[in-house]
């Protein structure tokens, strides 16, 4: 069965039955990420651009109107030319940020930065934080201050955060303690900064998201 995004929304006493946010015009789509105004949806989707043509994947963004959400359209070259994977993420700016492998080849996946400047992005780069181990799924705060990621470590994976230093720049990663949560992937911080969740096929995991400001660097 193809994946889709769907919606349910709180009862007070329950959750009203999941609908699909995009019925008609698109197929397989995941890894919805809402951007911190509200007013953008990026999701992943493997949808062809023409009839026939090979699957690939790619990111797609969504507008929010007055009756939900607009009809998704495909990023540019400058995202989309890179072999992506699962979750982006978007800051406060507009800023775009993915893991991925890079359009001139290779096998590692490292995390980069598609800045959004003047309604339009620009080429993406890869960031500094980026190691010789895989990296991928990022969230980044709305506020900037700090960055999560997961990690591929030989066949451990684990969430890792970085904080952003005075200068601008970003500590070096630092793995997060989830207990016996095995190969987490996917984290994301509730909009009210309280909970943190992951994925670890095939369930979903939350933790209190003060676990992340225990991982800061003493400065």
């Amino acid at each position: 069965m193809a994946s889709q995004i769907v919606c349910t929304r709180s009862l007070g006493d329950g959750w009203s039955e999941p609908a699909q946010v995009f019925p008609n015009s698109i197929s397989q789509s995941d890894c919805p990420v809402i951007s911190p105004d509200g007013q953008k949806m990026f999701f992943n989707s493997i949808h062809p651009l023409i009839p026939g043509e090979r699957e690939r994947e790619r990111l797609w963004v969504s507008e929010r109107t007055e009756d939900g959400w607009g009809d998704p359209t495909p990023l540019a070259d400058v995202v989309n030319a890179f072999g992506l994977h699962w979750q982006c993420a978007v800051d406060a700016d507009g800023h775009l940020y993915f893991g991925a492998t890079p359009p001139t080849g290779g096998s590692d996946d490292d995390i980069y930065v598609a800045r959004w400047i003047e309604r339009s992005f620009l080429t993406a780069t890869r960031m500094e934080i980026s190691t010789t181990l895989d990296e991928t799924t990022p969230f980044i705060d709305p506020a900037g201050e700090y960055f999560l990621l997961s990690r591929i470590d030989g066949q451990e994976g684990h969430i890792a955060a970085c904080f952003r230093n005075a200068d601008g720049s970003w500590t070096q990663p630092v793995v997060l303690d989830l207990g016996d949560v095995e190969f987490p992937v996917c984290p994301y911080v509730s909009p009210d900064g309280k909970y943190l969740f992951v994925l670890s096929w095939p369930k979903v995991y939350w933790v209190d998201a003060q676990i992340i400001e225990a991982g800061r660097p003493l400065r």
